[in-house]
């Protein structure tokens, strides 16, 4: 294990001893002095008498000598810094994508699958993503006929890990478009998929890209649900049928387990309302809408940004280590901790525990841009603040 020694104020000590040598002592009597002489050594009484025994030299026996001071023992303080392991917080995100028809017939299904490409190339080391499509037919990319056309998707074409950027290019490739708006069985699916990943500690969170509303629920009734069909047709095919209730219901249930859902629609404000509804339910607010192709990727990585973390775990020393003896280090050069709360600028605690920290400001950017290539944590010394 590196360790670091620092060496805490004995500069000030031996400067101070130093004068305290120099100083005359108020008990020794003597007069005021001064030299008369033009350098030769002689010392003169003040009182101007230039006889007698009070004239001698500086080299005379009894003479008044300066006297060098003495220089007490120092021992400096000294602290000894061992580094310890402190981690990335790491978010999974799983993207779940709509293939519906719609997304090729009104050409978002080709930017929707660039901006992916993009935005997980990109942050491909800072998120860990995933892939799960809907409707799906597993194993398939492919899928025909009407009895597929509500399927749900099951799991993840491509599971949540580390480096995923390449394997999500080569599933969506050969990916074509097909079929209904099965979100809320889908959703119901990502979140058992995701309840499995726990052991990873990871912030979890779910991305739903879709450019249409939920459907696919057969139980309503098609006389007088909300048709999502523009041209109508529920009372006979009432898997046409909004499929807010259920859905929202399922979204509810996946915040109350921790996970947080974000909702991206694609030229939908016709149902933003629904959207945003999702959105709320899920934890982040809104929904966030591209209404058009260039818009798509700018939304993908603005949604992307925002679970990007400047957080870390401490892995060691334990929560009962004292919080005001840790440091922190950008290339060996420390990071200053926050003294009043807001963390504008280096570096604070997230929890009572102090087992997570986040940095801030030009730190935090310096994360983001990969600027700082080494990051790392000492205990032992006293806490340096900004």
């Amino acid at each position: 294990m590196r360790t670091r020694t620092r060496v805490l104020g004995w500069t000030t000590l031996l400067l101070a001893a130093l004068a305290a040598g120099c100083s005359p002592s108020d008990s020794d009597g003597n007069p005021d002095v001064r030299r008369d002489d033009g350098g030769t050594g002689e010392v003169v009484d003040d009182d101007g008498g230039g006889g007698g025994d009070a004239d001698v030299t500086s080299d005379e026996p009894g003479a008044e000598d300066f006297v060098t001071p003495e220089i007490p023992d120092i021992t400096p303080e000294v602290c000894d810094e061992a580094d310890f392991d402190i981690a990335r917080v790491i978010p999974d995100m799983l993207i779940v994508l709509d293939r519906s028809n719609s997304m090729f017939d009104d050409g978002y299904w080709n930017p929707a699958r660039d901006a992916i490409y993009a935005v997980t190339g990109a942050m491909d080391f800072e998120i860990w993503f995933g892939l799960m499509i809907f409707p799906n037919v597993t194993g398939s990319a492919v899928c025909s006929g009407l009895s597929n056309q509500c399927e749900p998707g099951h799991e993840p074409v491509v599971p949540v890990a580390e480096g995923n950027a390449i394997n999500i290019l080569d599933s969506l490739g050969s990916m074509v478009t097909c079929g209904g708006t099965p979100i809320a069985v889908t959703l119901q699916n990502a979140r058992a998929y995701l309840d499995t990943l726990a052991a990873d500690d990871h912030p979890k969170f779910v991305l739903l890209v879709t450019d249409g509303a939920p459907n696919c629920n057969d139980a309503l009734d098609g006389s007088s649900c909300t048709c999502t069909n523009p041209l109508g047709g529920c009372i006979l095919n009432p898997g046409n049928c909004l499929d807010d209730a259920r859905t929202i219901s399922i979204i509810d249930d996946m915040r109350l387990a921790g996970l947080q859902v974000f909702v991206m629609g694609i030229g939908t404000s016709a149902w933003m309302g629904t959207l945003d509804a999702m959105a709320s339910a899920g934890g982040t607010g809104m929904a966030f809408l591209a209404e058009d192709t260039a818009a798509i990727r700018t939304t993908f990585e603005e949604i992307a940004g925002s679970v990007a973390t400047c957080e870390f775990d401490m892995h060691s020393p334990d929560p009962s280590a004292d919080p005001n003896l840790v440091n922190f280090y950008f290339d060996d050069v420390v990071v200053p901790g926050d003294t009043d709360g807001t963390c504008d600028n280096g570096w604070s605690w997230m929890d009572a525990e102090h087992t997570r920290v986040q940095f801030c400001g030009a730190y935090c950017d310096s994360i983001m841009t990969h600027t700082v290539t080494d990051i790392s944590a000492t205990w032992g010394c006293p806490t340096i603040f900004g």
